[in-house]
């Protein structure tokens, strides 16, 4: 009975404590709520997305080589009779001078006996054109007579005929007749021959004349003047040497001007071939089919500035792309080869009183001077400029919009005094847009910003310059 009751009472005691410490130690708490964390609008410095309208910079070097050197030799033989002694490597000479002279003797009796042969033979022309002149009258004269006798001889025919005269007295004069009449003809042979004795004479003379040209050339030769005005190169004679054909005597350096040896990235080839002023603003560009084989080789004629330091001294001269240095790339480095052309080169801009100066001689632009040039070209295509701070590894660039955040990636074609050049045409940026140029702990798009414009640099100030 009282194992049944146990049974029973238990459950209710073992509920009974439950609900006691229930009562006892009380509710479990409520976790807080989260509440909900605004976070602020992250501030970021920005720059705008501008339209590129200035000229695109090409920074390039070069060596600056001889414009043309000519080497003098000699056309004709003979001892050196005649070389100042201040003509030597390194000497200036201005044209027209006279640079040495080789025995003159033998050339000028050539021409003298030349001469003589000439006039020898110009004098037997005279003797022919007087019996020509002779012959002419011999043969009028017996013209005359002829007529006279062909005239007789019908007189006599007639009185023949009447019976007037016998006929050995018409025969007799019918010889008389014929007898003149080869008179005639014999001198018009003599006049022939003559005639042709002086063409014959005055082919001599022709002949004779170009002798002496020949020998009036060797003779004149025979004094080396300088063809232009440069520097003496190098001397390879002597007074009293003696010279054969051909023989070196002097190599010249015409300083009138200069070229500059260098070499143009394909990117930068790009950028001038591609310029439109590379053609005619008038012109329209010829069809393909009608482009010259010329002007597929020719690079427009860009100016360059040339700049050499010198002492502390940077001098600066202007010049321009001339020509390529070939049909191709360079082999080994890939790059183009060309010539820039210093018209000038005694003209310079010295960068401490930056005034124009003209040097007697070139004292500063010499030839194996390395060089630095720069030259600017229109780009051929609409281009967007951004500031290069603002463009992340992997070219990507944060934008501040009205929506938060935006990342957008960028293909750069150049860079340019701290900015960013990338093509209009099909590009994720817009003129106006801001670049983000401060840094962001933790970027996230979308992500709320507050911009305010960023502090201008000296590379901005440098940037708006135009070349």
């Amino acid at each position: 009975m009282l194992n049944e009751a146990l049974k029973i009472i238990s459950p209710v005691l073992v509920l009974a404590a439950g609900v006691l410490g229930y009562v006892l130690f009380g509710q479990p708490q409520k976790p807080p709520q989260d509440q909900r964390i605004v976070t602020p609008a992250e501030l970021v410095e920005v720059k705008t997305v501008e339209r590129f309208t200035e000229k695109i910079k090409i920074d390039f070097d070069g060596l600056v080589i001889p414009f043309r050197r000519i080497n003098l030799s000699a056309e004709i033989a003979g001892r050196v009779t005649e070389k100042p002694e201040n003509l030597q490597a390194g000497s200036f000479v201005k044209k027209g001078i006279k640079l040495l002279e080789i025995d003159k003797r033998f050339y000028q009796l050539e021409v003298d006996r030349l001469t003589a042969e000439k006039e020898q033979t110009e004098a037997a022309g005279e003797v022919i054109a007087e019996q020509v002149t002779s012959t002419y009258k011999l043969i009028d004269i017996a013209e005359d007579q002829r007529k006279l006798e062909e005239a007789n001889v019908k007189r006599s025919e007639n009185l023949r005929e009447r019976g007037a005269i016998t006929q050995s007295q018409y025969e007799a004069d019918r010889k008389t007749y014929l007898s003149i009449q080869n008179s005639v003809t014999t001198l018009e042979n003599q006049l022939n021959q003559l005639l042709k004795q002086k063409f014959q004479n005055q082919k001599t003379v022709a002949i004779a004349q170009a002798k002496i040209d020949q020998a009036q050339r060797d003779l004149d030769l025979s004094t080396l003047k300088a063809p232009i005005s440069g520097l003496i190169v190098d001397d390879f004679v002597e007074q009293d040497d003696f010279v054969q054909r051909g023989t070196a005597l002097f190599q010249l350096e015409d300083t009138s001007k200069v070229e500059i040896s260098s070499n143009l990235k394909m990117e930068e080839f790009g950028w001038l071939i591609q310029s439109p002023q590379s053609n005619s603003a008038e012109e329209p560009p010829p069809e393909l089919t009608d482009i010259n084989l010329a002007d597929a080789y020719r690079l427009p004629e860009n100016e360059v500035t040339v700049a050499y330091e010198l002492a502390g001294v940077t001098y600066e001269w202007k010049g321009k792309i001339s020509r390529l240095a070939g049909t191709g790339l360079d082999p080994k480095t890939r790059m183009v080869p060309c010539r820039v052309t210093v018209p000038e080169p005694r003209t310079f801009l010295r960068s401490s009183d930056s005034q124009q100066i003209t040097s007697r001689s070139p004292r500063t632009l010499m030839n194996g001077m390395f060089v630095k040039m720069s030259t600017g070209v229109v780009p051929g295509r609409p281009l967007l400029s951004l500031p290069e701070t603002g463009v992340r590894p992997g070219n990507i660039v944060w934008l501040a919009s009205k929506d938060g955040l935006r990342v957008e990636i960028i293909k750069v074609v150049h860079r340019q005094n701290g900015r960013v050049l990338i093509h209009e045409e099909n590009s994720p940026l817009l003129p106006g847009d801001k670049v983000i140029v401060s840094q962001l702990s933790e970027p996230e798009v979308g992500m709320k910003l507050k911009a305010q414009p960023a502090r201008k640099s000296p590379e901005d100030s440098d940037a708006k310059e135009s070349l």
